[in-house]
C-alpha cells in the first residue's frame, strides 16, 4: 500500500513538472532575398585587355540566373553607375552595348553615374527615366531600366530633373530554404553626392545636386512607414563606407550599395550594412536581405566576388558553357563582330617597351608614364611645347611583358575614352609659370610634359626646357617671361570653371576642335610607321618635387675680330648676366679708325663694357696707321697768288681766319685796291661778326 501511494506521488509531481516546461515549437524559417551589385563597369562588357578575352557581364549574369531559375523576382539586381565610358567596345558604339547586357541581364534599377554626363545626358538617359533605347542586329529594342537619382536639380529652376526617378518599389519573392516564398517590397532609392567638380563644366553647368542626406532618410521612413515598402537599399554612386557613415542608429535603410571610389567595400556602420565591388566589371558584390514571418529585416552574407579567382571560366570556349549567361554572351560577341569594334581592336599601331601607368614615377607625385604618354600625343598632334591631362583622364594601363607590349587602335580609345577636345592656347612663359603653379595644388591633380617642373609644395622654384634653366627662384632667363608658348589641355581641365586654364578661353585660346583619341590615333600612326614600329614612352618625370641644384648654366661668346696693329681681348665664352669688358689698344703709330658692336657702328674708344651679357655679341675693330700732318696753304686756292711774294704770309692769316675769301674764279687780287666797306667787313669778322642793333 505504502509503495502504490509513493508511485502515485512520484507520478503526480512528474505530471506537475512536465506541465511547467514550455512547449517547444519548430524553429522558424528566415525568407531570402538576394541582392546583386556592380558599379563602375565603365564599358567593360568583355575585358579586351589581354588576348583571350574575358567576358565579365555573361559571367556575372549566369551567377545572378542560377539563383533566379528562371524568375527575376528571386534577385535584386542594381548597378552603382558609371557604366559606359571606359573600354572600346562601348565608346565605338556611344554605349549600346552595355545598355544592350543590361536588358539581357534585367537589371532592376542602376545609378547615375557622374561619367553618364561625359557624352551628354541626353545620351546615357532616356527622357522617361530610363536606360538608353538600342539598335542590334537591325532591329530597335526599347530598355526600361529606371535610373535613380532623387537630388539632382536643374539650376535655374529648381525644380528636380525629369529624368531620373526618384526612387522605385520593386515586388520581390523571398525564398526558405525549404521552398516557401513571400511576398516582399523592396524600395530602392537612388543618391549622388557632388560631383559636379569631376564633370565636364559644358556638360554640367545646368545642373546642381543637393547632397543633403536628410532627404532620402525621409523618404525610406515614409515608404516603410506607409507599408510601401517592407526594406530599403540606399543606391548610391558614392563610397559605400563613407556613405554609411553619414547615416546614423536611426536609419530607416537596410542594405547601401555603393559605387564611384572603384574599391572594394563591405561592413557595418551605424547599424547599416553596405557593399560595394570594384571596378570594370571584375567583381560583384552580394548581400542577402532576410525577412521574419513578421517581415522584419536582417542582413547577411554581405561579399564582394572577384572575378579573377576564376577567370578561366570567363573564357568564351565551349567547356565555358555553363558559366556565361547565353543571352549576355550573344550581345557580346554580336557587338564584338561589328567591324567598327572589331576593326578598333586589332589594327595595331605600333609596340611599346615601356609602362604605361598611372603610378608616380619615383617620388615625384605629379608624374606617371600614362600622364607622359597621353600629354607627349597632345603636344604632337597640337604643335604644343607643353600639354596638361588629369590624372583621373588616364583610364588604363598598359604592362609590358616579355620586353614589349603591342598597342591597338582600340587602345588609344581605352586609355582616352571621353573624347575631349584638345584646348590650344598661345601664352607667354609667364602664364605658363601661372598654369604650372596652379596644377601643384590644383584638386584636378595634373600632369604634364614638355618642360621640368621643380616644385616645393605650392611654389614653382624652377623651370628647365630642354636641359636649360629658365627660371629660377623668381628670375628668368633673357626676355622669357614675355616670350610666346603654345601649350594644351584636354577640355575637361579647359572648361573647368574658375581655373587659371578656363580663364585663358576668352583671351589666348586658338584652337578647340581636335578630339583627343582621334589625333592621338593619327599620331601613333605616323610614328609606328616611321620607327619600325616602336612607340616611345617617356619614363622621366616633369613635374618634379624638389629642388633644382642648377643654375641659368646658359653661356654665350663674346666674338672680337680687328684689322691692322694693336690689341683686343680674345674671344671668349661668360655665363649668362656676367658682366664683360671688351679692351681695344692701337700699337705706336697705329689708331682706331672704326669700331662695330653686333652691326652698329660706335665711336673709337679704349673700351666697351657688357653689362649683363645675355646673348651672343660680335665686336670688329680697324686699327689704321697714322699719316703724317701735311700743311696745305690756302694761297693754292688761288691762280693769282705768289706764295714767293711779301704778302703770303698775311693772305695765310686772312684766309685761315676768314677775314677774305677772295673775288671768286679762284681769285684773290692781291694788287687790287681795298675799299671802304671791305675795310668795314674785315674788321667785323675780325672781331667776330657781333650782332648791330640799330
Amino acid at each position: 500500500m505504502k509503495s502504490y501511494c509513493r508511485l502515485l506521488a512520484l507520478v503526480c509531481i512528474a505530471v506537475l513538472v512536465i506541465g511547467m516546461i514550455p512547449v517547444i515549437s519548430a524553429a522558424e524559417e528566415t525568407y531570402t532575398l538576394p541582392v546583386f551589385e556592380t558599379s563602375d563597369i565603365h564599358g567593360s562588357l568583355v575585358d579586351t585587355s589581354y588576348t583571350q578575352y574575358e567576358y565579365y557581364l555573361a559571367y556575372i549574369g549566369d551567377k545572378v540566373d542560377d539563383i533566379r531559375q528562371g524568375d527575376n523576382s528571386r534577385t535584386v539586381l542594381l548597378d552603382g553607375g558609371d557604366i559606359y565610358q571606359g573600354n572600346v567596345i562601348s565608346n565605338i558604339e556611344n554605349g549600346a552595348p552595355l545598355t544592350a547586357a543590361f536588358d539581357a541581364m534585367e537589371y532592376d534599377a542602376v545609378a547615375l553615374g557622374n561619367h553618364e554626363f561625359d557624352w551628354g545626358i541626353e545620351k546615357t538617359v532616356d527622357a522617361d527615366a530610363t536606360m538608353p533605347d538600342y539598335t542590334m542586329d537591325g532591329k530597335k529594342y526599347e530598355n526600361k531600366i529606371p535610373v535613380l537619382c532623387s537630388n539632382l536639380y536643374y539650376r535655374s529652376s529648381g525644380k528636380r530633373v525629369e529624368f531620373t526617378k526618384d526612387y522605385i518599389i520593386l515586388n520581390k519573392t523571398a525564398t526558405t530554404s525549404s521552398g516557401k516564398t513571400m511576398q516582399v517590397k523592396i524600395a530602392v532609392i537612388g543618391y549622388v553626392p557632388n560631383y559636379s567638380s569631376s564633370i565636364m563644366t559644358s556638360r554640367f553647368q545646368n545642373f546642381s545636386i543637393n547632397s543633403g542626406i536628410s532627404g532620402v532618410e525621409n523618404l525610406a521612413k515614409t515608404l516603410k512607414s506607409s507599408g510601401q515598402a517592407d526594406a530599403a537599399i540606399l543606391l548610391a554612386h558614392e563610397d559605400a563606407a563613407d556613405m554609411a557613415n553619414l547615416l546614423n542608429y536611426s536609419s530607416n535603410f537596410d542594405l547601401i550599395c555603393g559605387g564611384h571610389s572603384h574599391t572594394k567595400n563591405v561592413g557595418t556602420s551605424s547599424g547599416v550594412t553596405y557593399i560595394q565591388p570594384w571596378a570594370n566589371g571584375s567583381a560583384y558584390a552580394r548581400a542577402d536581405l532576410c525577412f521574419d514571418s513578421n517581415k522584419k529585416v536582417s542582413v547577411t552574407g554581405a561579399n564582394v566576388v572577384s572575378l579573377w579567382d576564376d577567370s578561366y571560366h570567363t573564357y568564351d570556349i565551349s567547356s565555358n558553357a555553363s558559366y556565361l549567361a547565353p543571352d549576355v554572351l550573344a550581345v557580346s560577341r554580336y557587338f564584338l563582330g561589328l567591324d567598327s569594334i572589331y576593326n578598333a581592336l586589332h589594327t595595331p599601331l605600333g609596340y611599346i617597351t615601356t609602362s604605361i601607368n598611372g603610378y608616380q614615377i619615383g617620388s615625384n607625385p605629379r608624374s606617371s608614364t600614362g600622364g607622359n604618354w597621353m600629354t607627349d600625343l597632345a603636344n604632337r598632334a597640337t604643335g604644343s611645347k607643353v600639354s596638361f591631362t588629369n590624372s583621373g583622364g588616364i583610364r588604363t594601363s598598359f604592362t609590358v611583358s616579355g620586353g614589349k607590349k603591342e598597342i591597338m587602335m582600340g587602345d588609344v580609345y581605352t586609355i582616352a575614352p571621353f573624347g575631349n577636345l584638345l584646348y590650344v592656347y598661345e601664352v607667354t612663359y609667364a602664364q605658363l609659370l601661372d598654369l604650372l603653379t596652379f596644377g601643384t595644388w590644383s584638386g584636378l591633380d595634373l600632369r604634364m610634359s614638355g618642360i621640368d617642373c621643380y616644385y616645393t609644395g605650392s611654389h614653382v622654384t624652377a623651370l628647365v626646357e630642354d636641359g636649360v634653366c629658365i627660371y629660377k627662384d623668381g628670375k628668368w632667363l633673357d626676355d622669357y617671361a614675355s616670350r610666346m608658348i603654345r601649350v594644351s589641355a584636354n577640355e575637361f581641365i579647359a572648361t573647368s570653371s574658375g581655373t587659371a586654364f578656363y580663364k585663358l578661353n576668352s583671351t589666348c585660346l586658338v584652337d578647340h576642335t581636335m578630339v583627343d583619341n582621334e589625333s592621338f590615333v593619327k599620331v601613333l600612326e605616323e610614328e609606328g610607321k616611321n620607327n619600325n614600329g616602336l612607340l616611345y614612352v617617356d619614363p622621366n618625370p616633369h613635374y618634379i618635387e624638389g629642388t633644382y641644384n642648377g643654375g641659368f648654366n646658359v653661356k654665350y661668346t663674346i666674338t672680337t675680330s680687328y684689322e691692322g696693329k694693336g690689341t683686343v681681348t680674345p674671344t671668349a665664352t661668360v655665363n649668362f648676366g656676367e658682366k664683360f669688358v671688351v679692351e681695344f689698344k692701337p700699337d705706336d703709330g697705329w689708331e682706331m679708325t672704326s669700331l662695330v658692336i653686333d652691326g652698329a657702328k660706335y665711336s673709337s674708344r679704349d673700351s666697351y663694357t657688357f653689362g649683363s651679357v645675355s646673348e651672343n655679341h660680335t665686336v670688329h675693330v680697324v686699327f689704321s696707321e697714322k699719316q703724317p700732318e701735311v700743311h696745305i696753304c690756302p694761297c693754292d686756292d688761288y691762280d693769282d697768288l705768289d706764295k714767293t711774294q711779301w704778302y703770303h704770309e698775311g693772305v695765310d692769316y686772312a684766309l685761315d681766319n676768314g677775314l677774305m675769301n677772295g673775288m671768286g674764279d679762284r681769285i684773290f687780287s692781291p694788287d687790287g685796291s681795298l675799299t671802304r666797306a671791305m675795310l668795314v667787313t674785315i674788321l667785323y669778322r675780325l672781331e667776330k661778326e657781333p650782332s648791330v642793333e640799330g
